[in-house]
């Protein structure tokens, strides 16, 4: 055992190479006199933690490590036989008479009148051993304390009886087997016995019994998952090898983490009302762990919708009229009324206790949806910092990859439709009580955030200067934007725009062909045949497209500011949007019938057909049933992030000259998503509705909903 050195008055130590004396203390200071009288005052941390202090007249075999391996009960067992010893040496079971229990010394023990050999002789018979081995009892407690008494064999270190070649083997084939299916032991021992052979072919090894191979093989490979879920096994190969650190954040905002995952339920299709499957994508903020955006998809999330989630961060998320009071967001320094104005998407509705902010940095993984050239650019437009996660490596962000988790076992676990995180955990017809759809699913995750996720304690949350208090999400947002500030920047109107992928495209006189499509609108006209101003480009103009809805195209007019909406040619009397998916597949039905799929009117004709069969619930096979519910997802997806239509971003003064002198007509080819019939009067276009009208209509869409 580790015998302790006490530092008190009088207590000679070694500093430097010069022998001292402790002459007194003043709080954490001590005072040390030389034998030569010279007198210096250190800091008590400072000197015990020098390489150059020791305390003097302390033998180095007095010094005994102290040994974890005995059983409690041998350690007990070790504490009776001290009191007998101290006993047997002084008469007193504490080993001092100031101690002394009622009736010591006992009789046989005074030590006034007995001898200490005798005394011994007299407890070796009451414990019923040899007077011999009492005093090599005695030897041992004088020389290592307690520690001395205890059996060498429960002290002793376990150590490997497996030969290193046999050990060495083991750790070569389970290395090899990080990427295979699930083994069994026994192929593993015939395994290692193979790699013996192929290394050591002169020499004979012979490998352990089985019971005990396989209990060194367990032994040899936890923490690895070797006999667990492949997928987690090949993950923990591909944590680095030194202690990781995990990114830190001051503030809110400062980090986000991004990541997709399938969702373990399933969602409505909405045309055949059966069910599909469902990607979920999140952002949450490092410091304050907040979830502060999410989009529900249907599989396959596209980097539009990634794009688009960054829009979601700096949006305000507004109250359910039936949510709990305390899931009302606590306004900070102006009025709310302000706040809500701001978000203009709900006057007169409370904000939701979510917090949004502008961040500064996120952090992704290697996705494809990821790394697009739509994702990056939406965050060099938005200011954001990207930072890449390393391959295989999800302990760069093992704080979303927690969060999924109880994602899963407290939110989707209750949802009807829920199918386990694979098939071995799926019941017989997951998909019989799948009757959510995609925005239904949406509306209950917001209020789940609302109330659970942002009000309850987080433990992985914490303030330096009162670390044992618990700590939610919501209040770890008050406490940085009580430190950092608050300061809401309101989105630009044109964000929608600005966020959608980019093609660059020739103007010619028909219009602009982009992706398969062509499309056209009278703002061209000033553009036709025109080589574009931006040098890099050999003349062509950049086009944004929405590949959730290609039923239009936006352009943007340098010389105005100003973004316009470009139609599709074939677009028809009736507006149906369309998603990329359901072009891709209708050129693949022009090229089963043996035509060629650039050419336009044969492609217009098949498209045209497919959507008159999903308008009609007609579709042909499974396929176009999907193709169909995944078309209206989108399509609802993209009316919500888009402006009702294109933003004039030209100084109020140079508005109202455009508008006095009638050049606002650019709105009248621009159909928006969410029209339903598109109209060929140009006074119809530019009508406003009075608030008499929008409430009739409002009341009108009500009564729909509640056939």
């Amino acid at each position: 055992m580790i015998k302790a050195q006490k530092l008190t008055i009088g207590t000679e130590v070694q500093y430097e190479g010069t022998a001292y004396a402790v002459e007194g203390f003043a709080g954490s200071v001590v005072l040390l006199r030389s034998t030569h009288g010279n007198v210096i005052r250190l800091g008590l941390r400072h000197l015990v933690t020098s390489e150059s202090f020791k305390v003097l007249g302390v033998k180095n075999d007095e010094v005994f490590p102290v040994i974890d391996g005995a059983s409690k009960e041998k350690v007990k067992a070790a504490s009776v036989l001290v009191t007998h010893l101290l006993e047997a040496m002084t008469g007193y079971r504490s080993g001092s008479e100031a101690d002394a229990i009622q009736g010591e010394p006992f009789p046989g023990y005074d030590p006034v009148v007995t001898t200490m050999a005798a005394r011994f002789e007299l407890k070796a018979n009451e414990l019923k051993v040899t007077s011999r081995t009492l005093w090599n009892q005695k030897k041992s407690y004088e020389a290592h304390g307690i520690y001395g008494l205890i059996d060498g064999r429960a002290k002793r270190l376990r150590t490997s009886t497996i030969d290193d070649r046999v050990k060495s083997a083991i750790l070569t084939v389970v290395t090899s087997l990080k990427d295979e299916s699930n083994t069994t032991k026994q192929r593993i021992r015939r395994l290692v016995e193979r790699e013996l052979k192929a290394k050591f072919p002169d020499e004979q090894i012979d490998l352990p019994p089985e019971t005990t191979f396989n209990r060194r093989l367990d032994d040899l490979t936890k923490g690895i998952g070797l006999f667990g879920a492949a997928k987690q096994r090949r993950s923990i190969a591909n944590r680095p090898e030194k202690p990781y650190s995990h990114f830190v954040a001051t503030r809110p905002g400062e980090m986000v983490l991004i990541d997709s995952t399938p969702l373990d339920a399933y969602a409505m299709d909405p045309y055949s009302f059966e069910w599909i499957s469902v990607e979920l994508t999140i952002a949450l903020d490092l410091f304050t762990r907040s979830l502060v955006a999410w989009r529900f998809t249907p599989k396959g999330t596209k980097a539009v919708d990634a794009a688009f989630l960054l829009a979601d961060m700096i949006k305000p998320k507004y109250k359910g009229y039936d949510w709990a009071e305390n899931t009302k967001f606590a306004y900070v320094g102006v009025p709310e009324s302000i706040v809500i104005e701001v978000g203009n998407d709900a006057p007169g509705s409370p904000l939701a206790a979510i917090p949004f902010i502008h961040p500064e940095s996120v952090i992704i993984d290697r996705g494809r949806v990821f790394l697009s050239e739509a994702f990056s650019s939406a965050c060099r437009h938005l200011g954001i910092n990207l930072y890449i996660a390393r391959p295989y490596t999800p302990t760069d962000k093992s704080h979303v990859e927690r969060v999924f988790k109880t994602i899963r076992e407290n939110f989707v676990l209750n949802l009807d439709g829920y199918k386990g995180p694979d098939v071995w955990s799926r019941g017989s017809d997951p998909g019989e009580n799948a009757f959510w759809f995609l925005d239904e699913i949406e509306m209950k995750f917001t209020e789940w955030v609302a109330t659970y996720w942002q009000q309850r304690h987080h433990d992985g949350l914490s303030l330096p200067n009162v670390p044992d208090l618990h700590i939610s999400p919501n209040q770890m947002f008050e406490e940085g934007i009580a430190r950092a500030g608050f300061l809401y920047v309101v989105p630009d109107k044109n964000l929608y725009y600005e966020l959608l992928p980019t093609d660059w495209r020739t103007i010619q006189h028909y219009g602009v062909e982009l992706r398969g499509l062509r499309y056209d609108g009278d703002i061209l006209n000033d553009f036709r045949d025109q080589k574009s101003p931006y040098p890099t480009q050999n003349g062509k103009w950049p086009f944004r497209y929405d590949p959730r809805d290609r039923s239009f195209i936006a352009f943007y007019d340098h010389t105005l500011n100003q973004w316009h909406e470009l139609s599709w040619l074939g677009i028809g009397p009736v507006h149906r949007p369309f998603n990329e998916m359901t072009v891709s597949y209708a050129k693949a039905l022009v090229i089963e019938n043996g035509g060629n799929k650039n050419n336009h009117k044969e492609l217009e004709a098949s498209l045209h057909k497919l959507l008159n069969r999903i308008d009609d619930q007609q579709m042909l096979g499974r396929k176009e049933r999907r193709l169909a519910a995944v078309n209206m997802m989108n399509t609802t997806s993209s009316v919500r992030d888009k402006p009702t239509k294109p933003t004039v971003s030209a100084p109020d003064g140079e508005m109202q000259l455009l508008s006095t002198n009638g050049d606002l007509d650019m709105w009248e080819p621009s159909k928006s998503a969410s029209e339903d019939q598109v109209t060929t009067d140009t006074s119809a276009a530019k009508k406003f509705r009075t608030v008499a009208e929008a409430q009739d209509e409002d009341e009108d869409d009500g009564d729909f909903f509640n056939l």
